[in-house]
């Protein structure tokens, strides 16, 4: 199943950086971001890896084509935490 969230601001979105910087905080994780291929991982687990990339101006969209695990889940909560709201919710 392919998980696939928008997630809109108001104005510009955040940095990559402060988003990685917001999940590690929260997590513990030190996320890795594949620019050329938009591709946030979890380097402690090989297999824990979702597409996020800008969608428009001041949209993200999160896309994972597996189960949606907590590292997809800790980084969609970490952008509403900064200011993010839902665009889309689609399965």
């Amino acid at each position: 199943m392919v998980y696939s969230r928008q997630v809109c601001f108001e104005g510009s979105t955040p940095s990559i950086q402060d988003i990685i910087e917001r999940v590690r905080q929260r997590t513990g994780i030190e996320a890795n971001y594949l620019a050329s291929k938009w591709l946030l991982a979890n380097p402690l687990d090989p297999d824990d890896v979702f597409s996020l990339y800008a969608e428009g101006e001041s949209c993200l969209l999160l896309m994972n084509d597996g189960a949606e695990t907590d590292f997809f889940r800790a980084t969609l909560y970490t952008l509403l935490e900064l200011g993010g709201y839902y665009q889309d919710w689609y399965e």
